[in-house]
């Protein structure tokens, strides 16, 4: 069965019964918003990757700053303005505070004042990256996997008050029996003021290398571009299946009659649409971006122990 262009798609919309009232430039941004709303559900096709670049910790030269105070002044420090965000630790204290500013290679901005019950002149300091931003493409609570090639393992996300347990007891080395984790993090609302939203932001337990980088992959579910389909020529859903298309149409029309309060027509078509998708799923046989619903569930590849040899699935 040929797969339908994006105007038969308006075509079919338009021939619903009570539907060639409504205005075209309706149907056309419904059926055009129904399509990315189905193409982001997590298909097969649709997932991106990218790697984040942990730094290692910086602690050259030192610092001074006054108890009570949230301006902090390094001497033969090189600081990057673009660095806010990173968090700053104080001599041996396990007390972090995230950084607003760096206003130059001499002086940054907390986020709020420091409760260190002294001032600190020339103390020592680390300051590292523990908050990275999801790629633009994201779609905002969709799975990710989160991995460490190295030791090829998945990095478990966990809730935020489990996260912010684990790190007051103190769990901050970077070493070769890494335990990372990671939560959400709310928005970047600083980097990114000339998008219309703000990405989403991640945390990791802490575990800047103390030497040198390390990288991580990030595999998530990947937002459909943003085109004006009603312009493409011929314009076909190469990559889904065959009755995509039909359930564009299904629930485009499902949706227009919702607009245009026709809610008994709505019901019926949006009962048709639900089952042709339900089928179209286990067409494709959509799934999560890792082949287990969690990460705690993750196995190791194999081991040979007291009790004999374990081998894992691959």
């Amino acid at each position: 069965m040929a797969r339908q262009t994006f105007r038969q798609i308006v075509a079919a919309v338009q021939r619903y019964p009570s539907l060639d009232t409504v205005s075209l430039g309706q149907i056309i941004d419904t059926v055009a918003s129904v399509s990315q709303d189905l193409y982001n559900q997590p298909w097969p096709w649709n997932y991106g990757e990218t790697n984040i670049l942990v730094p290692a910790a910086y602690s050259t030269g030192t610092v001074s700053v006054a108890n009570g105070s949230a301006t902090v002044t390094g001497a033969l420090t090189a600081w990057d303005p673009t660095w806010y965000g990173r968090r700053i630790r104080f001599g041996n204290s396990n007390l972090d505070y995230p950084i607003l500013s760096i206003g130059g290679v001499g002086t940054l901005t907390l986020e709020q004042p420091v409760n260190l019950s002294a001032s600190l002149v020339d103390s020592t300091y680390t300051m590292y990256e523990d908050v990275y931003v999801y790629p633009e493409d994201y779609i905002p609570g969709s799975d990710v996997a989160l991995l460490q090639p190295t030791i090829r393992a998945r990095i478990p996300k966990i809730p935020r008050c489990k996260f912010e347990m684990a790190m007051n007891a103190g769990l901050r080395s970077f070493s070769t029996n890494i335990q990372m984790f990671y939560c959400d993090h709310g928005e970047d609302l600083v980097g990114f003021p000339a998008l219309s939203i703000s990405p989403g932001r991640l945390r990791f337990r802490l575990g800047p290398p103390p030497t040198g980088p390390c990288e991580l992959r990030l595999c998530y579910h990947q937002m459909t571009p943003d085109v004006n389909l009603s312009t493409v020529s011929g314009y076909t859903y190469a990559s889904v299946p065959d009755g995509y298309d039909e359930v564009i149409s299904l629930m485009s029309a499902a949706r227009l009659y919702d607009f245009n309060k026709a809610p008994g027509q709505a019901e019926a078509i949006k009962a048709v649409a639900a089952g042709k998708l339900k089928l179209l799923r286990k067409q494709v046989a959509t799934q999560t971006i890792d082949d287990v619903p969690n990460a705690t569930y993750e196995m190791p590849d194999s081991s040979i122990s007291q009790w004999g040899l374990m081998i894992s699935r691959m």
